[in-house]
């Protein structure tokens, strides 16, 4: 199945089967969230995820595109693999592979790169963002009287940014407090994405930020920088 057929995904999404019954485990869905949700936006309102999202993109001065439109394509960056391992380790383990695996391709430096890919919409990782425009997006995101609160509402974007489940992920393999969105801890919430890149807001020192590389590996450079900005608030 090739990764820009949206129908068929979605066919086969809605013909699945559930491996376990609502409520009884936890797991990311690394690639397929993006077209639950985006199948569900566009039957409530008759318009695609990633046209809303552009409009609030826009509205909110978030650098930040679903789909790379044609005059915008030369400002994406090509990425590389940042180890030899890559994506090898992923697709080779039992956790990961099965949920990032399919459809295949996802990972592969070439498709990434291409200009098919960038202009595909593909919700949970199309994401093409600077760093600066994920920093945004999370200050606006979780901050209480932020500009995403006031259009949701108190009692929406409490639920947006608030825990909705806790457990042992099966797919990341730690326990995991996950909101509508984010992950939850006690030191802020964010989001990293396969590859490396992460959005942050730190509840403790009350700062946002966006971490984007084109060296496809692990969080770990994500975390080497949060925990100097950390180190330099406090003063240690």
């Amino acid at each position: 199945m090739e990764y820009d057929d949206r129908s068929a995904l979605l066919t086969m999404l809605a013909g699945a089967e559930p491996e376990f019954a609502p409520g009884a485990a936890v797991a990311e869905h690394a690639l397929t969230y993006g077209h639950l949700c985006g199948a569900v936006v566009e039957a409530a309102t008759a318009e695609r995820l990633e046209e809303r999202f552009d409009d609030l993109a826009a509205r909110f001065g978030w650098d930040l595109h679903l789909a790379v439109a044609p005059a915008q394509q030369h400002r994406v960056a090509d990425v590389v693999a940042a180890d030899a391992v890559w994506p090898r380790d992923l697709l080779d383990d039992p956790r990961w592979g099965p949920a990032i695996g399919r459809p295949p391709g996802l990972l592969d430096p070439t498709v990434l790169n291409s200009a098919r890919w960038r202009r595909t919409p593909f919700e949970a990782i199309s994401l093409h963002a600077t760093a600066e425009g994920i920093a945004r997006f999370q200050a606006d995101a979780t901050t209480p009287d932020g500009p995403v609160a006031r259009l949701l509402g108190p009692d929406l974007h409490a639920a947006y940014v608030g825990p909705a489940v806790t457990g042992h992920d099966l797919v990341l393999d730690r326990d995991v407090t996950w909101t509508l969105g984010f992950q939850l801890d006690s030191d802020g919430i964010g989001m990293g994405g396969a590859g490396g890149a992460v959005g942050w807001t730190s509840s403790e020192h009350g700062y946002s930020a966006g971490y984007v590389t084109r060296g496809l590996g692990d969080h770990a450079r994500a975390d080497e920088v949060f925990d100097a900005i950390d180190a330099a608030l406090s003063g240690s």
